[in-house]
């Protein structure tokens, strides 16, 4: 394990129990070569961004529900509008004219 991955587990995995990770006693056995702790501590790391993720997922759902009701197809946004949460356009974003990521 490399001492950057090692400082990554160290940081993160008291973050782990903050964010109620659960694996059970099992799996964590049967799949030891899988939860590694760098693995353990990555988890941990993206578990902050869990309850955003189910609250877009949960609005994602009702869309998809009420497109179903109406009968509507999907829609897409058009090149000119900026994609939700950033400030980068679809063409943009399209074209790969944006630094870092889009998150």
């Amino acid at each position: 394990m490399s001492h950057q991955t090692t400082d990554l587990t160290q940081r993160y995995s008291a973050c782990a129990y903050e964010h109620d990770i659960e694996i059970r006693p099992d799996l964590e056995t049967q799949y030891a070569d899988v939860f590694t702790p760098a693995a353990r501590a990555a988890l941990a790391a993206l578990a902050s961004f869990d309850s955003e993720r189910r609250t877009l997922m949960e609005a994602r759902t009702r869309r998809r529900a009420q497109r179903a009701q109406r009968k509507e197809r999907i829609a897409f946004l058009g090149p000119n509008a900026l994609i939700p949460r950033t400030q980068v356009t679809v063409r943009d974003a399209r074209e790969g004219r944006f630094i870092g990521e889009i998150s």
